[in-house]
């Protein structure tokens, strides 16, 4: 990437975006992969079957929650009186705080599916 796209808050966001993306395109392709070539279906055991099922509403409602944060981070920009002033490593240390509390939230929230999703 280039070194002046790091200098706004906005990219911080989108890094996290497309990780998120990144995973759950992994997470429904290996789903895919394993049922077509292998005729394994993660549904077949209980273990996957939960594992899937959280990472794909964990992933999914974290993607939607960083464009939230895109959106109000966009909007605080815009309406701020010093849009073209940089921020420091300690803005972006904020920024992955907040992310890992939005992750940490969402992870209690769907945990329910790795404990009672399934049956025995």
């Amino acid at each position: 990437m280039q070194r002046s796209l790091r200098c706004h808050s906005t990219f911080a966001y989108l890094a996290f975006l497309s990780l998120s993306n990144g995973l759950l395109s992994l997470v429904h392709f290996s789903k895919w992969m394993f049922n077509y070539y292998f005729n394994v279906s993660f549904e077949s055991f209980l273990l996957t079957c939960r594992l899937n099922r959280f990472l794909s509403d964990f992933l999914t409602h974290f993607s939607l929650f960083t464009l939230v944060c895109v959106n109000i981070d966009r909007a605080r920009t815009v309406t701020k009186n010093h849009p073209n002033r940089k921020y420091s490593k300690s803005k972006f240390q904020l920024i992955l705080m907040k992310e890992i509390l939005v992750a940490s939230i969402l992870c209690a929230f769907h945990f329910h599916w790795i404990i009672k999703y399934g049956s025995e």
